[in-house]
């Protein structure tokens, strides 16, 4: 489905999401690269919020880049199914073959800062991710697999302690949405 589309039909779950809707739609407006990451000012992202079966653990990686725990996710690089984008960077992340959606919805949409950073001793300029996310399900007894080149670690957490697990104090009301969001599913 096209992000046009894709946003139209979203309903927005709070305030900060209405915002970050408008925002979006106007860099839709602005931008027809969006969906690369070539735009050096704003790009989308798919992400996934991962958790266990009974919705007790989520499972995160320790992002090499910021040094902390969190979701796992990756660029669209021109791909405009964020379903798929998500699944694979899952995967890719995880090492899990046995992922499942937990709703078809989109479970939030946000607009988070990148500072800027050397990668691949390349300098990357600060921007934002145009972040669409999806929870997952898995069983935290299928085996992780740390991917060496992203990752310093793949590890399950009860959900009830994120304020412990998160250094990342504005990532804390993202993943706290998500958990609502997963808690308000069948």
């Amino acid at each position: 489905m096209p992000m046009k589309e894709i946003l139209k039909h979203y309903s927005p779950r709070c305030e900060q999401e209405k915002e970050a809707l408008k925002r979006i739609d106007s860099l839709e407006n602005n931008f027809d690269n969006l969906l690369y990451r070539e735009n050096d000012y704003a790009h989308y992202t798919s992400s996934t919020f991962i958790i266990n079966k009974d919705r007790t653990k989520v499972l995160f990686i320790n992002h090499k880049l910021y040094d902390a725990w969190g979701w796992v996710g990756g660029h669209m690089d021109g791909e405009d199914d964020f379903r798929a984008v998500a699944l694979k960077e899952a995967q890719e992340e995880t090492g899990l073959k046995n992922l499942e959606f937990l709703s078809e919805e989109v479970a939030s949409v946000d607009i988070l800062p990148v500072v800027g950073h050397l990668k691949n001793n390349k300098w990357v300029s600060p921007h934002v991710h145009l972040s669409l996310s999806f929870v997952l399900i898995a069983d935290e007894n299928e085996k992780l697999v740390k991917n060496e080149e992203e990752t310093n670690g793949v590890q399950w957490f009860e959900i009830s302690e994120l304020d412990k697990v998160v250094k990342e104090e504005h990532m804390l009301p993202i993943y706290n949405k998500l958990k609502e969001f997963s808690e308000g599913q069948k």
